[in-house]
């Protein structure tokens, strides 16, 4: 599977109407067809980078060089891991 800029798409089909004393049926089906594909995103790679970040807040905020910064750390480990959890129980629940 690939991703596409439906908006580009849309404009494409606009460009090829433009001009045209009626606009064919098709084309205004395509082009509200488009709106409603649902928008597809890579949720496993969401996934692993956030959990990537979660790594490096849980050593920062354990790391005695960001001692200073830990409730920062404390607080973004926290959001990384709620962030993880709301995509993985989305999935799931499809």
């Amino acid at each position: 599977m690939r991703l596409i800029d439906a908006d580009k798409i849309k404009a494409y089909i606009v460009a090829a109407v433009d001009g045209a004393e009626q606009i064919p049926e098709q084309a205004l089906s395509l082009y509200e067809f488009i709106d409603m594909i649902p928008t597809v995103i890579n949720l496993n790679e969401i996934i692993s980078k956030l959990e990537t970040e979660l790594d490096l807040a849980e050593k920062e905020k354990n790391d005695q060089e960001f001692w200073r910064y830990y409730d920062f750390n404390k607080g973004y480990a926290e959001a990384m891991y709620a962030a993880i959890h709301f995509i993985k129980d989305a999935i799931e629940n499809k």
